[in-house]
């Protein structure tokens, strides 16, 4: 699948797929998303790539999605790429290197 560049109205080169599609976060992303809950005095979002892919999707945007790799600072356990991938939906997709996928959430509409 291409984009369709007329269709498109942004493109996000920076977003985050926070937790697994499957089976719980890791326990130190739950720990530090709660931190910084408590810190901000709100609700800090915990999308996986399927919804962050359906949030700008649904906007008309794309996105590039990354996982947040902390494990050697802070001993988290990051999403995997598969797991950021949005293969669930319609994308297009590139991997540059072990650690990071660059999924792009393209408007199917």
């Amino acid at each position: 699948m291409t984009i369709d560049l007329q269709r498109i109205t942004a493109i996000d080169v920076h977003t985050h797929a926070q937790v697994p599609r499957t089976g719980p976060p890791d326990p130190i992303t739950t720990e530090i998303l709660d931190a910084a809950s408590k810190h901000f005095r709100t609700d800090v979002p915990r999308p996986n790539a399927d919804e962050v892919a359906e949030y700008y999707r649904s906007r008309n945007m794309a996105a590039v999605i990354f996982c947040v790799d902390n494990e050697a600072n802070t001993g988290e356990v990051p999403v995997s790429n598969d797991g950021c991938s949005t293969s669930r939906t319609p994308t297009t997709t590139c991997s540059f290197r072990s650690s990071a996928s660059i999924p792009i959430a393209a408007s199917a509409r």
